[in-house]
């Protein structure tokens, strides 16, 4: 009868540990340790099985041979060792049970079980663990003890460690969790303690059982407290993103009401001068020497604010990320070349000495000539705002190294001997709107965007800048930039002499809506031998060219805002046109949408250049001898 109850409990338990295991592997979010507790799980269905074959094998009802029967103890000893060792090597790494931290601690605990196993592979040499007798009992050999050694060694060791855990860290966090674990720890060394004193009582099946169906629930405590947790980091992070959203809100308020206070002042005072001087200038009409005075501090003025405008929306595209480095082939010497016709006039016409030093081995590289042009342009300019008449500047462009075999490094120093910054405001020198409050920098205009603006072009070009300056002495500044080489000779070969081409009976369409702008551009083309035609919208202009003769017109200077047909579809009108000598002329666009942006929508719809409003004469006509 014992035999049979053996059989049915174990038969019972296997159905509980099928469904268990069912259940399991269904589980969407299966915790970490998974596949050590379907190991696990496996290790218990075969435990019954060879628990129940045993008993009925052992008690005759199940008749088999020798070498079945001894197979079968053999099983049943092997599963006997390993199931523990699962135990204990699960409630580690489960977190049910401390880890021991050291891998000799490891090596000794996998020992006994190594030593039991070789024992029991050799049983067959010395009938160590068991052995079959001549009828077919079995009996215990002589170091049997080692199973129940082992085994419950196994088992007990997570219960005595979680006792001593559970005494000196106190009661676990979460007591539901904290309830699961210590059941399932203990329950097999007290079912095993009853199998011990009850022989023959399937107690230790009835144990083991129960320890799954806890392992089952604490593995699900264990799981539904990380969701919980992960649940409850998340609250704490998407409160954190939320304090800093706050905090970078209430920083962009603050930088807002700055900015508004430095360009109401900043703005009002080149608007009063404009303003101011242009009154003058219509109460004096019949005065012409005062007249032309005044025109020229409302040019001046409206430069500076010009100036200003500019560096605010610089500043904003910026900080939104929207300004990026459009590198073309460029010819260093002539950048430096055209700085220095830049600044030499106004230079001498503030009495100080400029130089301007060249060490340039490789002078064709890939630049954003624009960019390139904005940071030295705001470093000279800042040099000579504040150096005093007798003072010199110093501008010096040299290649200091080749970075790669398609690359080199240059440095771009600026000098001055001028009134130069102290210790704590160069700190803060490339924070937005920050000037140094100073008696000889009160006259001087500035908005304070400059050298800000100049840092971040300057980390864009993956550059670096330094700064040195002594109150009274002077300041130096070096900015070192890595371009890319342009070696090819054709590219050597597209360089033009400029000052060799001659305007002289060069026609020119210009498509200009405003009154204003055109006769401006009439004028300025007209000072230079170039003969205009004004087309006052996009369609006029691409009727303008079909009904002249091809070679008619030399180029095309195109608005974009026009009422009718913008500068863009113009451009794709003329480019589709199909028309030798039409389709191909060359055409500028000359138009107040100065973003990075606007100029290369313009080269998409087949433009060859891209000029801003207002026009910086000087450009306008380089451009033009580039093209024509």
């Amino acid at each position: 009868m014992v035999g049979i109850l053996y059989a049915e409990i174990n038969v019972f338990a296997i159905l509980i540990i099928g469904m268990i295991f069912w259940k399991f592997i269904t589980m969407k979010n299966k915790p970490k340790e998974h596949m050590l507790f379907a190991v696990l799980l496996v290790g218990a269905a075969l435990f019954f099985c060879m628990d129940g074959a045993w008993a009925l094998v052992d008690a005759e009802y199940l008749k088999v041979g020798y070498t079945v029967r001894y197979l079968i103890n053999l099983c049943y000893f092997v599963i006997t060792g390993i199931l523990p060792f699962l135990w204990l090597v699960y409630t580690v790494r489960s977190g049910a049970n401390p880890k021991f931290g050291k891998l000799w601690i490891d090596v000794l605990l996998t020992m006994p079980l190594l030593v039991f196993l070789c024992l029991l592979f050799t049983n067959h040499m010395g009938n160590w663990i068991f052995y079959i007798d001549e009828v077919g009992k079995y009996h215990r050999g002589s170091l049997y003890f080692l199973q129940p050694s082992c085994s419950y060694g196994y088992f007990a060791i997570p219960a005595v460690r979680t006792m001593i855990a559970f005494f000196k860290e106190g009661p676990f966090k979460n007591e539901k969790v904290s309830q699961s674990m210590i059941s399932f720890v203990f329950v097999p060394i007290i079912f095993g303690i009853l199998q011990i004193v009850f022989a023959g009582s399937p107690w230790l099946c009835i144990g083991i059982t129960i320890a799954v169906l806890q392992l089952y629930l604490y593995t699900l405590s264990v799981d539904e407290m990380k969701h919980e947790l992960e649940y409850q980091e998340l609250l704490e992070k998407k409160n954190e993103d939320l304090q800093d959203a706050l905090m970078r809100a209430e920083s962009a308020n603050k930088s807002k009401s700055i900015f508004l206070n430095n360009m109401s002042h900043d703005i009002r005072t080149p608007m009063n001068a404009i303003l101011g001087f242009a009154r003058i200038a219509k109460d004096n009409a019949g005065d012409k020497e005062r007249v032309v005075d005044c025109l020229n501090k409302v040019l001046s003025s409206g430069d500076y604010l010009l100036h200003l405008i500019n560096e605010v929306l610089d500043m904003a595209r910026i900080e939104s990320g929207k300004v990026s480095i459009d590198e073309k082939p460029v010819n260093l010497k002539a950048v430096v070349t055209y700085l220095e016709s830049l600044f030499r006039i106004s230079m001498e016409e503030r009495g100080l000495i400029f130089s301007v030093q060249a060490e340039i081995e490789d002078e064709y590289l890939y630049v954003d000539e624009l960019r390139l042009n904005q940071i030295c342009m705001n470093l000279i300019s800042n040099a000579q705002k504040y150096t005093k008449p007798g003072g010199s500047v110093l501008f010096e462009c040299k290649q200091v190294e080749k970075a790669a075999a398609d690359r080199a490094t240059y440095l771009f120093r600026i000098k001055d001997t001028g009134i130069g910054m102290s210790k704590s405001f160069q700190e803060k020198l490339f924070a937005a709107f920050e000037r140094e409050a100073r008696v000889e920098t009160g006259q001087i205009q500035g908005s304070g965007l400059g050298l800000s603006i100049t840092k971040n072009i300057v980390d864009l070009m993956n550059g670096r800048i330094e700064v040195q300056s002594e109150l009274g002495e002077g300041t130096e500044i070096c900015v070192y930039l890595t371009f890319r080489l342009d070696e090819s000779a054709q590219a050597k070969a597209m360089q033009k002499e400029l000052s060799d081409i001659d305007f002289t009976g060069k026609r020119i369409l210009l498509a200009e809506d405003n009154e204003l702008n055109s006769e401006i551009a009439r004028t300025i083309l007209g000072e230079v031998g170039i003969l205009v035609d004004v087309a006052p919208d996009g369609a006029d202009a691409v009727t303008m060219l079909k009904n002249s003769e091809p070679g008619y017109y030399d180029l095309i200077l195109m608005d974009i805002q026009m009422p009718y047909m913008n500068g863009y579809e113009a451009a794709t009108t003329i480019r589709n046109c199909g028309i030798p000598g039409h389709k191909d002329i060359p055409i500028i666009a000359m138009t107040a949408n100065a973003f990075e942006e606007d100029r290369k929508k313009a080269l998409e719809c087949g433009m060859n250049e891209h000029i801003a409003k207002p026009v910086d004469v000087e450009k306008l006509i380089s451009v033009l001898k580039v093209v024509l």
